[in-house]
């Protein structure tokens, strides 16, 4: 019988424990999102492809979010062309450059979902099968892996909302402060790269006090009115 008073050990084993079998993950699933893209490194500038290009050409000029006959692109907001204009700052100036940030954003999202998984269960199993069922999803090629779309990359946004909610959920003895706030700015970036991510408005609502859920509301239509 264990001594009275004994505090019993942690199910987890210690932090640093729990730190390492967490980067293990993380770089197991990495490693397995990266070799998928890899061995399927076909790709198209599509229609739609050539808009966002075009228009990261502009950003990356300093000519502001427009066309190359000086119109204003409101037809969507500037998160994705954002994101390929940073890789034409960073790396080279071509297609393949850009295509591998928007492809690198969905290697981000097995991540998150790898994180989530691991926040709610803390099995490193768990995080791993859940990260390697989305890098191995035929969504994910269809959404930035294979052709030039922003669905990918708004869902970046999206799974980093939830990511900040639910690791607040788990912690359920503080407040969540700040993170319901946090959370409605990440879905207002969602809804500039993609309108549909609007849809994520619920995540805010899921956690922390009304006012809190109010403020990172506003903070997320914010965003919609300036779109």
């Amino acid at each position: 019988m264990a001594a009275v008073g004994r505090k019993a050990p942690s199910v987890h084993g210690s932090p640093i424990t729990a730190a390492a079998g967490l980067a293990a993950v993380m770089l197991l699933t990495a490693l397995f999102a990266s070799a998928l893209l890899l061995r399927a490194d076909t790709w198209r500038v599509n229609p739609d492809g050539s808009a966002y290009i075009s228009l990261a050409n502009a950003l990356t000029s300093r000519h502001g979010y427009t066309f190359p006959d000086g119109s204003f692109a409101g037809f969507r907001g500037p998160g994705y062309s954002g994101l390929l204009s940073l890789a034409f700052l960073i790396f080279e100036h071509t297609a393949r450059a850009a295509m591998w940030a928007s492809r690198a954003a969905l290697v981000l999202n097995t991540l998150l979902v790898a994180a989530i998984a691991w926040t709610q269960t803390r099995r490193k199993t768990a995080a791993a099968v859940a990260g390697m069922i989305a890098a191995a999803s035929p969504l994910a090629f269809e959404t930035g892996a294979s052709q030039f779309v922003p669905d990918g990359f708004a869902m970046t946004w999206v799974l980093l909302a939830l990511l900040v909610v639910v690791t607040g959920s788990r912690r359920s003895a503080r407040p969540m402060g700040w993170r319901p706030v946090l959370a409605g700015v990440l879905v207002g970036l969602a809804f500039l790269t993609k309108e549909l991510s609007i849809l994520a408005l619920p995540i805010i609502w899921a956690a922390g006090t009304a006012k809190e859920r109010t403020i990172g509301g506003l903070i997320a239509f914010s965003f919609v009115t300036a779109a």
